[in-house]
């Protein structure tokens, strides 16, 4: 299929700009598994150079966001990109099964793209359409299966990426804390479970995948009072 022109095309002018259809709201769930398929394509050719042209429309994104977040910005257009985008990465990301595939995608955002995802969870953390697809693609990005996640016994990323995640667990915490449970029970689940299970999957996940020297421990007790606090909400 890599052969293909349309193929080699589709892999470096993907994006709800080329592919219209990913800017449907009905077809926004279905972004993580097309990214995903787009991801395995890239990685059985030669990813070590299919790779920057293919994230090369993700980062330009995220370039954006981080523009329009450091200015303060709040809007519509924000928002629904924000949603595609962790889809999006979520989708590539779980389609890295070794550490050299996780390696390049790891290396390809992190850390200069991957700060807009930190200030949107201060930004939107009121905002379980933003957070959650957040949440979701944090938790797959510490997710340690098939031990993709091997950084070298000399190498701050492990430290620094704990750091990362866990000022969006800081922020949400925080978030959970000051909302109120929605009186409409339609919006008990998309509004305020699911966020709170999703927060405790991501906790799980945070403490179970990166492995780091204990006596970094010590920056981390905020956050177990965050943890601590929203244990203590009104269910």
């Amino acid at each position: 299929m890599l052969s293909l022109d349309s193929v080699q095309h589709l892999l470096s002018n993907h994006g709800p700009s080329n592919l219209l259809f990913l800017n449907q709201k009905i077809n926004t769930r279905e972004r993580t598994e097309f990214y995903k398929t787009l991801a395995r394509l890239v990685f059985i050719g030669d990813y070590d150079n299919l790779l920057q042209p293919f994230m090369q429309p993700i980062i330009n994104v995220l370039i954006q966001l981080n523009t329009s977040l450091n200015n303060g910005q709040r809007n519509e257009n924000q928002k629904n990109a924000l949603i595609g985008v962790c889809r999006d990465l979520r989708g590539i990301f779980s389609a890295a099964l070794g550490s050299h595939t996780y390696g390049l995608l790891f290396n390809s955002i992190y850390p200069k793209h991957i700060r807009p995802l930190s200030i949107a969870s201060k930004v939107w953390g009121d905002t379980p359409e933003v957070m959650n697809p957040l949440l979701k693609f944090f938790m797959e990005l510490v997710n340690t299966k098939g031990m993709r996640i091997k950084f070298p016994p000399s190498s701050p990323n492990g430290i620094l990426l704990f750091r990362e995640i866990s000022s969006v667990v800081v922020s949400y915490g925080n978030s959970l804390l000051n909302q109120p449970k929605p009186n409409d029970v339609n919006q008990e689940y998309s509004h305020w479970y699911k966020g709170n299970f999703t927060f405790y999957y991501y906790l799980d996940f945070l403490w179970g995948s990166i492995n780091i020297n204990i006596s970094f421990f010590s920056h981390t007790r905020y956050v177990i009072g965050i943890e601590c606090n929203v244990t203590n909400i009104k269910w």
